[in-house]
């Protein structure tokens, strides 16, 4: 069941399933929304769990890979997203690729052209070496205020830097 105007809605292909899994993303229209999702089990007519959740898409995540004067931002897209926006996902979000250095911000609009499955690559670059920058990537619905920044990842360029130094997920690996 999800959480609707008027009450819940049952999703239909979700309903007396047997399996521990049911996608219910046919159902989820709005990226941008919060879900309630309510998940009942019962056994014959005696119920026995009831849970309710909120859910809001976590749309996409990114990597940074600092080198002596530019940054390379890897987004990857969630393999939702075609089944939600299909192919033309350019006409519903701008991608936002924030940088931030020594109290200036950039801002960065890179184009999307359709293909929204796998990772998509963004060089920052003409960057100055010895400097920390912060790099915070999301997506600005096109017709609406809300947003969802991811939190910022930031690397130090170090001028004698041939190699890249990767920032994932809080983990710091270099790598030749």
């Amino acid at each position: 069941m999800r959480n609707k105007p008027g009450g819940m809605e049952i999703i239909e292909s979700c309903t007396n399933v047997t399996t521990p899994f049911c996608d219910v993303t046919d159902v989820w229209k709005q990226a941008f929304e919060t879900y309630v999702l309510k998940v009942q089990g019962f056994r014959g007519k005696a119920m026995l769990f009831n849970c309710t959740s909120s859910a809001l898409w976590d749309f996409l995540s990114f990597e940074i890979v600092g080198f002596t004067d530019h940054i390379n931002v890897i987004v990857k897209f969630p393999p939702i997203a075609p089944k939600i926006y299909g192919e033309e996902i350019q006409h519903h979000l701008s991608l936002c690729i924030k940088e931030e250095s020594m109290g200036i911000v950039k801002m960065h609009e890179p184009k999307i052209n359709g293909n929204t499955t796998g990772n998509f690559n963004y060089v920052i670059d003409n960057l100055i070496p010895n400097t920390n920058y912060c790099i915070s990537v999301y997506f600005k619905p096109k017709y609406l205020e809300t947003r969802i920044q991811s939190p910022s990842k930031c690397t130090f360029l170090h001028l004698d830097q041939e190699s890249g130094v990767w920032l994932s997920e809080n983990h710091v690996l270099k790598f030749q």
